[in-house]
């Protein structure tokens, strides 16, 4: 599978696992000038702006947040009170940083651990938070 199958792939199970959890999902169109996130999940009155990344081991690069990814985290979390989340898919489990837990002086980010769910036999998700 192409990067762009697996990042599509990493956005729908994310989608899926927040929407059988209450959440109302939105992925956003992918467009020559970017995006600042995949994901504008939204419950009650709480907000995250999600960036889906698929990894193959249990680091994010921060070289892989665009700039207009940290504007934009940066300023709907400090003006705005909106949680900004990145949710990396690493063997299939789905892992979450948190914008403000993000050192950008670091080339990579490790993972929280453990998971914040794992799939299951029947093609769903174990929810772990």
């Amino acid at each position: 599978m192409n990067n762009s199958k697996l990042g599509r792939k990493t956005e729908i199970d994310c989608c899926d696992w927040l929407s059988k959890r209450g959440w109302w999902c939105h992925r956003m169109v992918a467009s020559e000038a970017g995006q600042p996130c995949d994901i504008v999940a939204l419950r009650g009155d709480d907000c995250i702006l999600i960036d889906a990344k698929h990894c193959d081991d249990f680091y994010l690069r921060t070289s892989r947040i665009e700039p207009n990814q940290r504007s934009c985290f940066d300023y709907a979390s400090r003006k705005f009170g909106i949680k900004c989340w990145f949710i990396c898919q690493c063997n299939g489990a789905l892992y979450r940083i948190k914008w403000e837990d993000v050192d950008l002086s670091k080339p990579t980010q490790k993972f929280e651990l453990p998971p914040i769910a794992i799939p299951n036999e029947n093609g769903g998700w174990i929810g772990l938070l």
